[in-house]
């Protein structure tokens, strides 16, 4: 027999039972939850009658079971006995947190056993080849680490929501701000987007050259620094660039010394102490890097649930570069079906982690044969599935790369083509070639955002503009021991 709860399973059903408030908080939970066929019915009818707001009696209870039993599922019979046993010996309302707790730690040992004797059986079918040997350890750590997150959303009520939206944006102003989400560094584009928020799926699309990844890079960097109103912890897979590659750039941005020296190893002794104190500083940047050659978005979540489970940290915002060389979880018939797949379950995944995911893009080359070089949105390769997916899309362009006009040189366009929630447009910027980095264009709408704030954010917005200072000498001992606490696999 699998572990089971039973007088927590009685218990919580019992509390939930004409205690509207807690009926809807357990009408939220997984009806895996529960082990008893009973008591899973009940569960279900109880689901059931929040949602078309009938009653919560005993006698309701037992008809909506009986009306589910109508509809051919198959459910256990339930009786008012049964729902009258439920009232004995209850504990307090208080203690409906702890019984839910009991209930998932029985859930997780049984999917656990569940999932080894799965495993064990087919194991014992035949000998494997190592390749279909990987891919049960990879399924297996993927439902190993699945167990770690339940899913307790219900559909419910417009009007709840609505109340809940309202509330948050009440909080927001009470404490004196206003909500912009995760800040891409560049202000004309945040006056547009108002930030990054939790389940976007954001496109950032160009031809090659175009600075795709130095964007990514530049945003992600801003996202994850010290500075104030950031610190967001930032994932970026890197499928074109390596780590090593990517580091050269970050130092080069940041420190400001010319990325051709630096690859070459051009350097005057200011170079070399201006590098060294940039990377004493990157331990303070909330940057997490991994440049696996071969992705898919199935794996990408597993990794993301495997740091959670050996780092206990979840992401703030993820970086994908880029869309055209991850795999697909599932192989298609056509190359448009794989990334219309890959579109959607990255789409998932912001929803699923409440995150953030930008992913690059690349631009299909008709673009070359128009007059006018500026991108639209059926330029993105394999664009269906994608344009109807993201919810942000930017497409990059330099006008200097087709006109050689000394007059476009370091200019840029960000082009938001779509969002779903907010105005396109165009945000000019600047292209810094010996960085490999974009910048905004000085006093362009940074000004313009600090002074129409009230009188008590504009501190706020002031203290944005100082720099993060360099470490001191002494912290080069702690910046070596982090980075050995920290060096594990990905």
């Amino acid at each position: 027999m699998f572990p089971q709860h039973k007088y927590a399973e009685k218990s919580v059903l019992g509390l939930a039972v004409n205690e509207i408030n807690l009926a809807h908080k357990v009408a939220k939970l997984h009806n895996n939850l529960f082990y008893e066929p009973k008591n899973k019915t009940i569960h279900l009818a109880l689901v059931k009658s929040v949602l078309e707001n009938s009653g919560l009696d005993e006698f309701s209870i037992v008809n909506m079971a009986q009306a589910i039993c109508s509809e051919g599922r198959q459910i256990a019979t339930i009786t008012i006995g049964d729902m009258i046993e439920l009232q004995d010996n209850l504990p307090a309302n208080a203690q409906l947190p702890a019984y839910i707790k009991m209930l998932e730690e029985s859930r997780s040992q049984r999917e656990i056993l569940q999932m080894c004797s799965d495993t064990a059986e087919k194991m014992q079918q035949r000998l494997y080849y190592q390749n279909e040997i990987d891919k049960i350890i990879d399924g297996f750590k993927k439902r190993l680490f699945k167990i770690k997150v339940s899913d307790e959303r219900i559909a419910n009520q417009a009007h709840i929501f609505a109340t809940e939206v309202v509330e948050k944006m009440e909080a927001t102003l009470k404490n004196g701000c206003q909500d912009f989400g995760i800040p891409s560094g560049f202000p004309d584009f945040d006056e547009k987007s108002s930030g990054f928020r939790g389940g976007q799926l954001i496109i950032f699309c160009g031809r090659p050259g175009m600075g795709k990844t130095s964007l990514a890079l530049d945003i992600c960097t801003h996202a994850s620094s010290p500075k104030p109103g950031c610190g967001f912890l930032s994932y970026f897979f890197s499928l074109e660039m390596s780590s090593e590659e990517i580091s050269a750039r970050l130092l080069s941005k940041l420190s400001g010394v010319n990325l051709k020296n630096l690859r070459t190893a051009d350097l005057s002794e200011a170079d070399i102490n201006a590098l060294s104190k940039t990377a004493l500083n990157m331990v303070n940047y909330r940057l997490v890097i991994d440049d696996s050659p071969t992705l898919t978005p199935a794996t990408i979540k597993a990794k993301i649930m495997e740091r959670q489970a050996l780092y206990g940290e979840k992401p703030d915002i993820i970086f994908i570069d880029y869309l055209q060389l991850l795999a697909p979880s599932q192989a298609h018939n056509s190359r448009e079906r794989e990334v219309a797949s890959m579109s959607r379950d990255l789409k998932l995944l912001a929803r699923e982690l409440n995150i953030p995911v930008i992913v690059m893009s690349q631009l299909n080359r008709e673009l070359e044969k128009r007059p006018n070089k500026r991108p639209i949105m059926a330029d993105i390769r394999e664009s269906g599935a994608v344009e109807q997916d993201a919810d942000l899309i930017v497409a990059l362009y330099q006008p200097f790369l087709y006109s050689n006009n000394e007059n476009d040189q370091g200019k840029a366009e960000a082009v938001i083509l779509k969002q779903r929630n907010g105005p396109i447009g165009t945000v000019h910027i600047v292209w810094k070639p010996e960085t490999s980095s974009f910048a905004p264009i000085p006093g362009s709408g940074f000004e313009m955002r600090r002074n129409n704030q009230p009188a008590n954010l504009k501190k706020f917005f002031q203290d944005m503009e100082v720099e993060f200072t360099n470490p001191q000498e002494n912290e080069k001992v702690l910046f070596q021991q982090t980075v050995n606490d920290q060096d594990l696999p990905f």
